[in-house]
């Protein structure tokens, strides 16, 4: 304060720079400060004093005049110069004078030809805020006191201790809280627990997934996983921390016994059953070593067997082709078994009967894109109808497609390889065209009555999707009966009962005129 300043300002006359820097010292020792920084220049001395406290908000001196501190005393440029260091904040008070130039010192810009220009402070440093300093990492800290709460094997004591106690930070730790929970200490790489240097240190707790728990026993598994749920509702960041730790976890399974292997597999199906792991992370186990010793295709059938237990087949399959997982099980076999039927005779032996069927619906669609591509690249290079029966139908020796779906593939390459004009009036003309030319290669694949109703069903939802074509659905039908296509037959069964939803009422009055025609036609026929 003021008062303080004047009040030793009478008591120790201050003649020179010397005695103002020790008078200085003696008040930061007196008075525990943290720091000083010094500033001076020809007609000014200023000190800034930082306390120790936060709360100590009083600075040991003003800022005052050197005129007025040391009676008009003078400083010379030797005497400038002799000083020309600043001192910079420190953890420890100096000392000594010497001490105090000697730590972190940064060198003050002195320009003396230039009257006017002050000297600048470079280097300065600002102390961090409490609430800004971040603690050390400490996981084995963390595991001593998340051990001291795992003292008796009861999952909901468990629970109570973990969402209680608030002081644990969580964001920090998530990942070694979870190892704890499923293997009962801090996993190390490999997945062996990391022991203590101190051999008296409790490292690791029985009170886990691992330890506490029978393989068979699924009940007391889904208590476990329970205790990730409970964590999740309370601390929400903690659902990317629990999918982080299945990625790793699982990249260790060759490290687990065989019996924790299990277990593990079956968390991870409950868990994806909850919807609070994403099934992406089953791909974490196609490690080289994993796949090639058969760890990672014991695990996927081990959790798929858990998963389809708790939910319907469907679900669990749209699980896995929303993550791309279904186009990646093939690689869980290792690479001299790699092959479809292998994968169905797997899953058939492990009561996975009921995924079966997504599979083979999932290789008849592998097949049919590979056969489209190979269709749509002859349309490209021009190639006739007849060239492109001959592909298919070697093709479908191996492929064994059904007609009806084989004119369903052809349908829709040759709708998307054509660039259609924008104008509505101008692409009736054009696909009349385009389908002209191609109606022998249609033709060659519609014998049956199946393949021709599945065809008509499809030309009415293509039109129906794609509102251009609305208007010329029935010049297509039209066309297609021209060209032995379509017969008269089917025309009428579609129009009578096989038609489809989709705009059913635009389509049925665009074709009434053609199917009276066609009946009266027929009518005659038999007349004759």
């Amino acid at each position: 304060s003021h008062r303080h300043y004047h009040h030793h300002h009478h008591h120790h006359r201050i003649h020179s720079i010397n005695q103002l820097i020790q008078y200085a010292e003696n008040k930061l020792t007196t008075h525990s400060f943290k720091s000083s920084a010094l500033t001076y220049n020809t007609n000014l001395f200023v000190v800034h004093c930082v306390p120790h406290s936060h709360t100590h908000k009083k600075t040991l001196f003003p800022s005052f005049p050197l005129s007025k501190a040391i009676h008009k005393a003078t400083l010379n440029t030797t005497q400038l110069q002799q000083y020309k260091t600043i001192i910079q904040p420190s953890t420890k008070i100096p000392t000594t004078t010497n001490q105090l130039y000697q730590q972190n010192t940064t060198h003050l810009n002195l320009r003396m030809n230039q009257k006017a220009e002050r000297p600048t402070l470079q280097g300065q440093r600002f102390r961090t805020r409490k609430r800004d300093e971040k603690e050390k990492f400490n996981p084995t800290g963390f595991r001593d006191t998340i051990l001291s709460t795992f003292d008796a094997f009861d999952i909901d004591s468990v629970i109570k201790c973990l969402l209680s106690d608030t002081k644990i930070d969580y964001r920090v730790y998530g990942e070694q809280l979870f190892d704890i929970i499923i293997a009962g200490g801090i996993l190390a790489p490999g997945g062996s627990i990391l022991t203590d240097s101190d051999p008296s240190k409790q490292y690791r707790t029985d009170v886990c997934l691992f330890k506490a728990v029978q393989a068979d026993d699924l009940a007391t598994i889904k208590s476990f996983a329970n205790i990730f749920v409970r964590l999740i509702q309370r601390f929400g960041y903690l659902e990317k921390t629990l999918e982080e730790e299945f990625k790793k976890i699982i990249v260790f399974l060759k490290g687990f016994e065989p019996d924790d292997r299990i277990k593990l597999a079956k968390i991870t199906g409950v868990l994806l059953s909850l919807g609070i792991l994403p099934s992406h992370v089953l791909l974490s186990a196609l490690q080289e070593h994993l796949v090639k010793d058969g760890y990672a295709l014991d695990f996927l059938i081990q959790v798929l067997q858990t998963w389809i237990n708790e939910k319907d087949p469907a679900t669990v399959w749209n699980s896995m082709r929303r993550s791309g997982v279904d186009n990646k099980l093939l690689e869980f076999l290792s690479p001299n078994k790699r092959s479809s039927e292998i994968l169905i005779q797997t899953f058939q032996n492990n009561g996975l009967q009921s995924l079966v069927t997504f599979l083979r619906t999932k290789e008849s669609e592998a097949k049919k894109a590979e056969l489209q591509k190979k269709i749509a690249t002859h349309i490209k290079n021009k190639s006739g109808s007849k060239e492109i029966v001959e592909l298919i139908k070697g093709s479908n020796q191996k492929n064994n497609l059904e007609e009806s779906e084989v004119i369903v593939l052809i349908w829709k390459t040759l709708m998307s390889i054509v660039e259609w004009n924008k104008k509505e009036e101008l692409v009736a003309e054009q696909a009349m065209r385009h389908l002209k030319t191609y109606a022998p290669l249609m033709e060659a694949f519609t014998k049956t009555a199946k393949a021709q109703l599945a065809l008509i069903i499809r030309i009415q939802e293509y039109c129906y999707d794609n509102m251009n074509f609305l208007k010329a659905f029935h010049r297509i039908i039209v066309l297609l009966y021209k060209a032995d296509v379509l017969t008269e037959d089917i025309i009428i069964e579609w129009y009578k009962r096989g038609h489809s939803n989709k705009g059913k009422s635009v389509f049925l009055e665009q074709t009434k005129p053609f199917i009276e025609w066609l009946t009266n036609a027929e009518e005659e026929s038999e007349g004759e």
